[in-house]
C-alpha cells in the first residue's frame, strides 16, 4: 500500500487464538497462538500456555511459558515465569519470577521491556486494631529486582519499605515509607540537543 508521502507498507495479516478451559471452580488453563503474516521474508508466530491454580481461599500460583517462532530473530526466543500467593485477613506474601530472553520478540501484541529477568517478593503484615477510628496498621516490604537476561547484568532495582502505617474505617490510609531506586543506563543517550 502506498501512502500519501510517497512511501509504501507491507501488507501484513493478523491472526489471534486464544482458549481457556475452567479447572473447578477456582482455577484454569489456557493456550495462545498468534500470527504475524507479512508479504515480506519473514513472519512472526508466538505460542504459549498458562495455569491459574487456587487450590484453597488462601493460596493461588500461576505459571506461563511461550515461544517465538521467526527466522530474522537471533538468541533464545522463549519467556517463561511464575507466581505464588498467599492472603488473609492479616498476612498478604507474594512471590514472582519472570524471564524474557533476548529473541522473544512477539509481534503482535506489545512488551514493554525486553531481554530481563525479573523477581519480585513482597509481604504485608495487616492487624487489625478496630479501635479510635483505625482499622488496621501494616507493615509492608517489596522488591523489584530486574536484570538483563542476556548478560546478568543489574538493569533497576526498587526496594520499599513501610514501616509504620494506618488505614482508617474510612478507608483513608497514611503511614512512613522509604523507597531505594536505582537505574543503571548501559549507553549514552541525547535527553536535549546537545545534553547526553
Amino acid at each position: 500500500r502506498q501512502l500519501e508521502d510517497g512511501s509504501t507498507v507491507e501488507r501484513t495479516n493478523f491472526s489471534v487464538l486464544r482458549a481457556k478451559r475452567n479447572i473447578g471452580r477456582r482455577s484454569g488453563f489456557g493456550i495462545i497462538a498468534t500470527d504475524r503474516n507479512a508479504s515480506g521474508p519473514s513472519n512472526n508466530r508466538t505460542l504459549g500456555i498458562d495455569v491459574d491454580w487456587k487450590p484453597t481461599n488462601e493460596l493461588d500460583f500461576a505459571a506461563y511459558l511461550a515461544q517465538v517462532d521467526d527466522d530474522a530473530l537471533e538468541g533464545d526466543d522463549w519467556s517463561g515465569g511464575y507466581q505464588m500467593g498467599f492472603q488473609n485477613r492479616t498476612v498478604e506474601a507474594s512471590f514472582e519470577h519472570q524471564i524474557v530472553h533476548e529473541g522473544f520478540v512477539p509481534e503482535t501484541g506489545f512488551l514493554l521491556r525486553g531481554d530481563y529477568e525479573r523477581l519480585n517478593p513482597r509481604a504485608i503484615w495487616r492487624p487489625r486494631i478496630d479501635r479510635y477510628g483505625l482499622q488496621t496498621w501494616y507493615f509492608e516490604a517489596n522488591v523489584d529486582y530486574f536484570e538483563r537476561a542476556s548478560t546478568g547484568e543489574v538493569e533497576s532495582r526498587t526496594t520499599s519499605l513501610s514501616a509504620l502505617g494506618f488505614r482508617s474505617n474510612s478507608d483513608d490510609g497514611w503511614g512512613l515509607n522509604w523507597v531505594e531506586e536505582r537505574e543503571r543506563l548501559f549507553e549514552p543517550f541525547e535527553i536535549s540537543e546537545g545534553i547526553v
